[in-house]
């Protein structure tokens, strides 16, 4: 019998994403009219092919498309408002990228659910956390760009240390 091994943890950018944010009365129906899908509930999120709509609150979505196209919502110069965001992006993907997490966050991600979207705190910056159903294998995080290298770099080190190549001195 063979043993299965485990994928290793990386880290990847999404450099070419374009995030908006839409906020305001008729958020909703600016998403359904481009084709974008509307979670219902708040704190959820839905994906398919071309990226992933996160309901942040009673009017408010994050939208992140994969392929960084215009995601076709217009400009918004009244309610809702379409919002341009820089967030650093990432997807934690491999084998337990929970266990990464269970390291720099409170939040226990073992059970976090398919279309899950959860707003917490990551090593000490605010961020964004979802588990596309699209793509299960991982869980997508995104955070302010002003802690962007900050947040991958704190992120790569523990994921270094889980795939054995974070070397660390030895004792004397």
């Amino acid at each position: 019998m063979s043993e299965e091994l485990a994928a290793p943890l990386v880290l990847e950018s999404l450099p070419h994403a374009a995030l908006r944010e839409v906020v305001g009365p008729g958020a909703e129906r600016v998403l359904r009219m481009a084709g974008w899908p509307q979670p219902d509930a708040e704190l959820t999120a839905l994906s398919n092919e071309r990226g992933l709509v996160a309901r942040t609150g009673v009017n408010g979505y994050l939208l992140l498309r994969w392929d960084g196209e215009e995601p076709g919502l217009g400009k918004g110069a009244s309610p809702p408002w379409v919002l341009t965001r820089s967030d650093r992006a990432l997807w934690l993907l491999g084998d337990d990228p929970a266990g990464v997490l269970r390291e720099v966050c409170e939040h226990d991600f073992r059970g976090f659910p398919l279309d899950g979207w959860l707003m917490t705190e990551v090593a000490g910056v605010a961020a964004w956390c979802a588990r596309p159903r699209s793509r299960p294998e991982g869980l997508l995080l995104g955070c302010d760009p002003s802690h962007g290298d900050y947040f991958r770099n704190t992120l790569q080190g523990v994921i270094d240390d889980r795939n054995g190549s974070g070397a660390l001195p030895a004792d004397p």
